[in-house]
């Protein structure tokens, strides 16, 4: 993913990703981030900051060429960064 001022993601603000059971980052070249039980999501201008399992920071730089996840829920998905509806 490529850094974006359009993004439909809150920037700066702390999402609860808690429903996870991992996030895994795909770099091109195959080189892949993975992180289990994560906790909340903040994107910024540059990237990813993610809390994981035990409260471990991480930051993962825009460049990815796919995310993907797995819900505790595997039946119901939330995507925050869907557009709301223009009135």
């Amino acid at each position: 993913m490529k850094q974006t001022k359009k993004s439909l993601f809150p920037w700066g603000k702390e999402i609860d990703i808690s429903k996870e059971l991992y996030r895994l980052y795909v770099f091109p070249g195959g080189d892949e981030v993975k992180i289990d039980d994560p906790k909340t999501l903040v994107v910024s201008d540059n990237g990813h900051r993610i809390t994981g399992k035990d409260f471990l920071a991480h930051y993962i730089p825009y460049g990815w060429i796919h995310l993907y996840w797995e819900n505790i829920d595997k039946e119901k998905y939330r995507f925050y960064y869907q557009r709301p509806k223009s009135k």
